[in-house]
This record gives C-alpha cells, sequence and structure tokens, in this order.
C-alpha cells in the first residue's frame, strides 16, 4: 500500500496490511482460537473497544511474528486517527 496515502479506508488499505498480516490460519481466521478480523464489521469490534490501536499500534504485540513495517503502521494509526473509515 502506498504509504503516501493520506486518506486511507479500511477497503481501500487496512483490509490488505489485515488479511496479509491477521487474518491467517491460526491467528484471526474465521475458525480461530481468538477475534476473527476478516471482516469490517470484525475488525470495528476491536478498534471500538481498543484493543485494536493498543496490540497493534501501541504495544506492536500483534502480529506476534514481528511488528508491522513502519509504513503499514503509519497507515493504521492515521486510518484510526480519521475514524476507521470502510470505504
Amino acid at each position: 500500500s502506498d504509504c503516501n496515502e493520506k486518506d486511507p479506508t479500511y477497503d481501500g488499505n487496512v483490509s490488505e496490511i489485515i488479511n496479509d498480516n491477521c487474518a491467517t490460519s491460526g491467528c484471526h481466521a474465521d475458525n480461530s482460537v481468538s477475534v476473527a478480523l476478516t471482516s469490517y464489521d470484525e475488525v470495528m469490534v476491536t478498534v471500538d473497544n481498543g484493543t485494536f490501536r493498543t496490540r497493534v499500534v501501541d504495544e506492536q504485540t500483534m502480529p506476534p511474528s514481528g511488528s508491522l513495517s513502519e509504513c503499514e503502521l503509519e497507515t493504521i494509526e492515521t486510518w484510526l486517527n480519521n475514524g476507521a473509515p470502510e470505504n
């Protein structure tokens, strides 16, 4: 995704990051042991309760395989700060 994106959306930018890094088998896919992050509505549950920002941006403990790239983190943080728009 484009690091210069000033108005990232779930459909345009964030879903790709989540699908590539989070919504994988054994992690946050449909039949996973933890919360599913396969749709905007599912992701918004964790955005609304604060865990998404805490785990991904603040603590950077998700994904457990290692932090997202600076570009991906910047995109997600901008998206969250803009109210997490779907599209």
